[in-house]
């Protein structure tokens, strides 16, 4: 038995079964791919609250689940009187807000099932969510809130500019330091009949 032959014959074969896995199998995605996938179907498609997963309310937030994903929602009370810790321009936010934090779960968050179909479902979803705590409450302001390392940033970004809330205008973008999840970005929705 030649053994160093034996070795080439077997490199080349895992050469070949590495070339044949590569022409059946998916390419691998990054999340920078989903990030950059996401903000597209946002931008382009006008999100249709109708066109949504069925969503549970609790008391302060809720969820949905797109099969292979589940997302869970909170809504936070925020004082009358408010500022965002380590905020640079310290604005104050005078007459009560609700922001809204999204936090998607499971195996398979930079790929999910169903293609670019599913994307605008789990977005008209996530629009569907807003719309209803700005009818249900009607709050001075209304606020997104995500950590800069989830990514999901401009892709909320996106979506308040490229779909109306009724009853209110996007105020403002802060960026500020939460204790414990660090680095956060927050885009502030204010009622119309304020400037």
């Amino acid at each position: 038995m030649n053994l160093k032959h034996d070795t080439i014959i077997k490199h080349i074969s895992m050469i070949k079964l590495t070339d044949l896995l590569k022409s059946i199998l998916p390419p691998h995605r990054n999340p920078n791919h989903f990030i950059i996938e996401s903000k597209q179907v946002v931008r382009e498609i006008t999100l249709q609250p109708e066109n949504s997963y069925e969503v549970t309310y609790e008391k302060d937030g809720g969820y949905f689940s797109t099969g292979d994903v589940e997302y869970t929602f909170n809504i936070n009370e925020l004082p009358n009187q408010f500022v965002f810790p380590g905020d640079p321009s310290q604005t104050e936010f005078v007459g009560g807000m609700l922001d809204i934090g999204f936090t998607p779960t499971g195996d398979n968050l930079t790929e999910p099932k169903g293609g670019r179909e599913n994307l605008i479902k789990i977005y008209s979803t996530i629009f569907k969510v807003i719309l209803d705590i700005a009818s249900k409450y009607k709050p001075t302001y209304l606020s997104i809130s995500c950590t800069d390392s989830s990514g999901y940033f401009p892709i909320y970004s996106q979506l308040t500019k490229s779909n109306k809330i009724p009853g209110y205008y996007r105020k403002t973008v802060i960026s500020w330091k939460h204790h414990q999840l660090n680095n956060m970005h927050t885009i502030v929705l204010t009622k119309n009949n304020l400037k």
